[in-house]
């Protein structure tokens, strides 16, 4: 198996990023600069941690104050997008009659994080993107949840665009998600899709 320590330590990072900026955000993101700076050279992982960087050298250029404002018009109720991967994939619908796929996507993904004593903080959805983030940079991507791994780097790509359009500083974040849900150093057991 590959060392993944370097795409898991990135998918933390994504996680933190893509988080609601608390008051410590800032102050984080700072440290995230120094933490990347041994991936560089990378190979794999040159495009994704260019694409973080330069969402982070953005982020001094912005009070606090105005991230968080940026932060609830970009993915509060899926203004521009949408932190809840069940609703990239199936659609933000909350009629699990119409998505009947969402509702067995959010109840698989609580079943996997159990098998994996992966504990979601109070009142947070298992489809939360940087829950999911977090995961993957605890356990890397198991089998079970690769089935969804590809779809949803697909649907990242709408997102992408969306943000881009927007000239939302979060595309590059997007992007570099995107691309590290690709990456096979994540996956355990190789690809393989568990029906």
């Amino acid at each position: 198996m590959r060392d993944s320590r370097p795409e898991r330590s990135l998918s933390l990072i994504l996680a933190r990023l893509l988080e609601y900026p608390g008051p410590d955000w800032k102050e984080a993101a700072s440290s995230f600069r120094e933490a990347l700076i041994p991936f560089r050279t990378r190979r794999p992982l040159r495009k994704e941690v260019a694409l973080v960087e330069g969402f982070l050298q953005a982020v001094p250029a912005r009070p606090l104050g105005e991230w968080q404002e940026l932060y609830v018009d970009t993915f509060d109720f899926g203004r521009q997008a949408s932190l809840y991967w069940t609703g990239i994939l199936f659609g933000e619908e909350r009629d699990r009659t119409r998505h009947p796929q969402r509702g067995y996507a959010l109840w698989q993904l609580q079943e996997i994080y159990r098998a994996y004593g992966f504990h979601l903080m109070e009142g947070e959805l298992p489809d939360y993107l940087p829950a999911l983030l977090e995961f993957i940079s605890q356990v890397g991507i198991p089998p079970e949840l690769s089935r969804y791994v590809d779809p949803l780097a697909s649907s990242l790509q709408e997102v992408v665009e969306k943000l881009r359009a927007q000239g939302s500083p979060y595309e590059p974040l997007f992007l570099a998600t995107a691309g590290l849900l690709q990456k096979p150093a994540l996956y355990g057991k190789g690809r393989e899709a568990v029906p």
